[in-house]
């Protein structure tokens, strides 16, 4: 044995009492060669689980699981002919290894003693796994990854297992619990499947698949873990491998005494030439079989209360009295009962705590030293402290620099290092933590003292805060790196010209860079997590429904579902920590029943909570329809719970309609009755704000939460709203969505209806307010969130609102931007939605080019084909509805618009006729696919499909009656008259009619108003064609010009034709200022007026004149008043939500037939 041995582990250089298990262990490391084998040890928290598991590790090879011995000699040794391979000890107590591919990442580093066994392919597969990860990719491509990477990682791991036994030991199997909701596995509401993260329940099917050849796994857990060991036998039963269990118990008085004896002969190896109190007090308990009977009794033969005494007469501690006792003194101490040959158990436990005491104060408190100091600040912080935290929350600094004491606590080469006892260990990321039970037993003691629970809570708090302080400041530095890498990459980027807009891509990234940026990321979600820890335990209401909840909200959003188990994982084991519960509390819950404990009800909102990640969960994975059923299974399955106290909160009114607001949520996805949806989200929200307005929550710690419910509800309802074309009554949800999510730092869901808002808004026509609050949402994204999917996702709108207002030159490069990202990030729907804003931006910047655009008019569009085919490809698979319309509407028009520059080329040549006859028929298949696929579902994608429609038909009709010298506009009519004819398409009660006063107020129609304006542009100009083909038809028959111009004046057709002119360009300009005033719509229709115009002699020109007037009044136009943008209650109301709760104004319209000043509303 090594001299540092005392100074490093306490530990007795043999064994004791543990030779059948050494056994048993030998069997499984040794001689199960070829076969696959299951030894689980368990046993309750101190009897030296991790010790029998270290040792067998050692003997088997490890030998750097005890760096203070020597290698084992030929008689302890297991592996002499080295085929066995042992991993390092695996801890489940750290969070990151709850996730199967970054477990079995640590199990193929581990397997690298005594011989170096690579893993190739894995390495390259959980690389790869990693980018999509950092870079937030879609579900099917993260879950692609993912199963390459398990599937490497097998395969490799066969190859190793032809070459050698391989033994992998994980402890603390207790902490592998899939879920803190149980009852949604014993009620088959989840499957196994729904785990695909899960360690646990990856290690069984790697176990019943066959896939661990030639391997030992050893299982140590507490007997919390026996549902896994459960699991791991009835596996066992119809597979290929066995299982054996090693259950270990106290040490009886023999073994104490033997424990004795080994330490005192240890001491005197280690220091032989010492004759001190503390080697001859050893030798006096080595010797006496009265000590090993004291001590027996008083320790319950735990070898953890044995050692721990050890730690104190090491540390020349004064020795509890009672351990001074004789066996007789002992005896009488606990009230000996002599009949039954046993303690009084109460008067036994008491003695036992109060050693435990003696032992905390003396190695805990009472002194000045900086040793108990940073002991105490280890027990409390247990996720472990650096020697960098350690110096800062104690301040132990001496001109800056790092106080020596705490340098030499932390240096394992020193003989005053904090491993010196037998209870601290090494963590990970170069910490110190502390044994499992030693927590237990300071919990335990600390807790049980009223005023020293007291001082201990207050002395935490203060340790926390400034832990929390140090990780906030840390959290922040790595975020600030975050945003200054992705401002150098977007500043790198080379903007060229829009035909290039498809090449572009962010600058190629080094193997080391990608991997510096994946841990970076790695390192923030960390930080994010040890944050939660911590303010868990400063405030557990703050920690679940604040922290909790953004952090978990911002990597749903992201995708990032290993992110969010591994926050459940540290939110599970900060409720699951019963000794915790002494030194801090959730706030008492107002009208709660005077028995029930604070606790209970946090553990009650924490399933609750957790129903609802998991409905939001399956929307992540692209399952909706899962997502809707999962949700109804749980309503069914709550009138059957035993559980009155979660029944009844699941049945809660609030608990009901979160639930309801995310269902509803996932059938806007599959069009499943947006009519209903609507309403079952209005009821959900109306539900939880009589909630808030009946005062139940008033001061519950619960009360913030409904606040985000509700915000996150009215975002729900404004997007259901938004893709029914209800783009008023979704900019009235999205603002409150904003009211209600003020002051609730709930980030990720203000920066989603800040960006969902700004859509709307540009829908309804208020570009430069839209902008606006795009621009704020984007800014909370890059500041607050750091989301890339997110920030792209803002760029993308950004682009949207600049193709609605026409300004391709500012939309290109915001949708490319967009594009870049999402292609990096391998995010496939939002790529296809960027990809579709792109194509817009640029037909309509080759539609307009200018003599200052670079590209060819024909380069731009070839790059819009192939931006929106790849967005229809993206969404041909149909699992948004909604995606796949759009897509074929876009491309409908790019071949449209593409024809109508083709057109305008002269000469045209046959190769130019191919190509508008063929682009004119895709343009047709398009639009129509778009139109019968939308049909009964979404009236206003349908209407929009058909409009577009009309206007290449009659692009397509004006080729070929320029061809044939005819004019037909035969298709483009029928379509008109059949939009015209729908009521479903335009409701009667919108539409003006001749000579009757409209009926508004109406719903919101806005959408179906731009449409209508465009439907009628296209009736006023085909109109004016055919008007001025009839005049030229009738003039040619003149030889004076001036008579002929009469008598186009005074033939019918003619006449009725241009009023049909003027009547629709009246009609189409109304419709254009209901849509919105600032309108770019307006200027299009404005300038086909013109155009058809500038050619029309006097008489024309009069006549059209009178008839515009006639319609003028014939459909109440001069008595319309619009939208006012510059009216503050308007705005605020749009912007922020209503404050006042007045009702929103919706100064849209009004036809007032008497009074055309007076205001009114919409």
């Amino acid at each position: 044995m090594h001299t540092r041995i005392f100074s490093a582990a306490r530990m007795t250089s043999a064994m004791i009492n543990r030779k059948e298990a050494l056994e048993t262990l030998y069997e499984g490391v040794c001689k199960a060669e070829g076969d696959t084998r299951i030894i689980i040890i368990e046993g309750k928290g101190g009897l030296g689980k991790t010790r029998l598991l270290s040792e067998a590790l050692w003997r088997a090879g490890h030998t750097k699981i005890f760096p203070h011995l020597n290698p084992p000699d030929e008689n302890d040794s297991w592996n002499k002919q080295k085929k066995a391979v042992v991993s390092d000890l695996i801890d489940f107590s750290e969070v990151r290894l709850h996730t199967f591919l970054y477990f079995l990442e640590r199990i193929s580093q581990s397997f690298n003693h005594p011989e170096f066994i690579t893993f190739p392919n894995f390495e390259s597969a959980i690389k790869h796994y990693k980018q999509t990860i950092k870079n937030q990719a879609d579900f099917s491509i993260v879950k692609k990854e993912a199963e390459e990477a398990r599937e490497a990682f097998f395969d490799d791991y066969a190859k190793a297992a032809q070459e050698h036994h391989l033994v992998w030991a994980l402890d603390t199997a207790e902490q592998l619990s899939l879920t803190s909701t149980p009852w949604l596995l014993e009620k088959k509401l989840l499957r196994p499947r729904d785990f695909n993260f899960s360690v646990q329940q990856q290690l069984l099917d790697a176990l019943q698949s066959g896939k661990l050849p030639n391997t030992t796994l050893i299982l140590v857990g507490r007997p919390e873990a026996r549902f896994f060991f459960d699991q791991v036998k009835e596996a066992a039963i119809n597979s290929s491998f066995a299982v054996e269990t090693i259950n270990l118990g106290p040490f009886t008085v023999e073994d104490v005494q033997s424990y004795l004896t080994q330490l005192s002969q240890d001491y005197k190896t280690a220091y032989p030439e010492d004759e001190d109190e503390i080697g001859e007090y050893l030798h006096e308990l080595g010797t006496n079989e009265n000590h090993a009977r004291v001590f027996h009794l008083y320790t319950g033969g735990q070898p953890v209360r044995l050692a721990l005494f050890m730690d104190v007469v090491m540390e020349g501690k004064q020795i509890p009295e009672a351990l001074k006792d004789s066996f007789a003194e002992a005896k009488k101490r606990v009230e000996w009962n002599e009949a039954l040959n046993q303690p009084n158990e109460q008067k036994l436990a008491e003695v036992q705590a109060q050693i435990e005491k003696a032992f905390i104060n003396l190695l805990f408190l009472h002194t000045t030293s900086s040793y108990p100091q940073m002991l105490q600040a280890l027990v409390r912080a247990r996720r472990g402290l650096n020697e960098q935290e350690m110096a800062l929350v104690l301040d132990y600094f001496n001109d800056e620099k790092i106080d020596p004491d705490i340098k030499a606590a932390f240096n394992s080469e020193n003989n005053q290092s904090l491993r010196r006892f037998s209870f601290v260990k090494d963590g990970p990321e170069g910490r110190l933590i502390l044994q499992d039970e030693m927590y237990r037993i300071y919990d335990q003691q600390m807790g049980n003292d009223p005023q020293g629970r007291e001082d201990e809570a207050g002395g935490r708090k203060e340790l926390y805060n400034r832990l929390l302080k140090i990780i906030e400041q840390k959290t922040d530095k790595l975020k600030e790196e975050r945003r200054q890498q992705r401002e150098e990459d977007e500043r790198a980027l080379r903007w060229e010209t829009p035909a290039r807009a498809l090449s572009m891509t962010f600058r190629h990234l080094t193997d080391e860079e990608d991997e510096e940026r994946i841990k970076l990321d790695e390192d923030i979600l960390n930080a994010e997590i040890e944050h939660l820890h911590y303010q868990l335990r400063i405030d557990p209401d703050i920690g679940f429904n604040s922290v909790f909840d953004e952090l978990t909200e911002r990597y749903w959003l992201a995708g990032n579902q290993e992110a969010g188990a591994r926050l459940q994982f540290e939110l599970q084991k900060f409720i699951s920590d019963k000794y915790l519960r002494a030194f801090v509390s959730p706030k008492n819950r107002p009208l709660a029943p005077p028995d029930d404990d604070t606790w209970q009800a946090l553990e009650r909102g924490v399933q609750q909570n957790e129903i609802v990640r998991w409905i939001k969960r399956f929307r992540n994975k692209g399952d909706f329809r899962r997502a809707v059923e999962f949700a109804d299974e749980i309503e069914n399955i709550i009138p059957q719970l035993d559980d009155e106290a979660m029944k009844s909160t699941l049945r809660h009114p609030f608990s009901v309609s979160e639930r309801n607001s995310w269902r509803e949520f996932n059938r806007i996805f599959l069009a499943d009755n947006l009519p209903e949806v609507v309403n079952n989200l209005t009821e959900a929200i109306n539900q939880i704000k009589r909630i808030l307005k009946d005062g139940e929550f008033s001061g519950h710690p619960i009360k913030m939460r409904l606040y985000r419910a509700i915000g996150a509800a009215y975002n729900n309802l404004g997007y259901a709203q938004a893709n029914s074309g209800d783009f008023w009554d979704a900019a009235e949800a999205y603002a409150e969505s904003l009211k209600f999510l003020r002051d609730t730092r709930y980030w990720s869901q203000q920066a989603t209806a800040r960006n969902n808002l700004a859509r709307v808004l540009a829908e309804r026509g208020l570009i430069t307010r839209a902008v606006r609050i795009a621009q704020d949402g984007l800014k909370i994204r890059r500041g607050r969130i750091g989301s890339e999917a997110q920030i792209a996702y803002s760029h993308n709108t950004l682009a949207l609102i600049y193709n609605k207002g026409r300004n391709s030159e500012k939309a290109w490069p915001q949708a490319a931007l967009a594009m870049l990202y999402f292609r990096e990030l391998q995010n496939t729907r939002g790529l296809g939605m960027s990809l579709l804003q792109l194509s817009e931006a640029l037909r309509r910047l080759a539609g307009d080019s200018s003599p200052l655009q670079i590209d060819p008019p024909e380069a731009i569009f070839d790059i819009a084909l192939r931006a929106v085919s790849e967005a229809a490809e993206i969404f041909s698979e149909g699992k948004e509805v909604i995606r796949q319309i759009e897509a074929d509407i876009e491309l409908g028009c790019v071949y449209r618009d593409y024809l109508r520059y083709l057109q305008k080329q002269t000469p045209l040549s046959d190769r130019h006729k191919r190509r508008i006859e063929q682009y004119g028929n895709r343009a047709v298949a398009a639009l129509k696919r778009a139109s019968e696929t939308a049909k009964g579902k979404f009236s206003l994608l349908e209407f929009d499909a058909l409009d577009d429609l009309a206007w290449t038909y009659y692009y397509i009709e004006r080729s070929k009656d320029k061809e044939n010298n005819r004019q037909t506009q035969g298709d483009a009519q029928k379509v008109i008259d059949s939009i015209l004819s729908r009521d479903d398409l335009i409701p009667r009660k919108i539409r003006f009619q001749k000579e009757e006063k409209p009926t508004w107020p109406h719903a919101d129609e806005s959408q179906v108003f731009a449409l209508m304006g465009k439907i009628y542009t296209l009736q006023g100009r085909m109109a004016i064609e055919r008007f001025k083909k009839r005049g030229e038809d009738i003039i040619a028959k003149y030889d004076d010009k001036e008579e002929g111009r009469k008598a186009v004046h005074n033939d019918p057709e003619a006449t009725e034709t241009l009023k049909e002119a003027a009547e629709a360009f009246v009609l189409a300009l109304a419709y254009n200022r209901l849509y919105s005033p600032r309108a770019a719509i307006i200027a299009n229709t404005l300038d086909d007026l013109y155009n058809g115009l500038t050619s029309f002699n006097k008489i024309a020109m009069e006549d059209f004149y009178r008839y515009q007037n006639e319609a003028y009044k014939a459909y109440w136009i001069e008595n319309l008043v619009t939208i006012d943008p510059t009216n503050l209650d308007d705005f605020l109301q749009q912007s922020f939500g209503d404050y006042l709760e007045t009702g929103f104004t919706r100064r849209l319209v009004s036809i007032h037939k008497d009074d055309d000043n007076q205001n009114g509303a919409v």
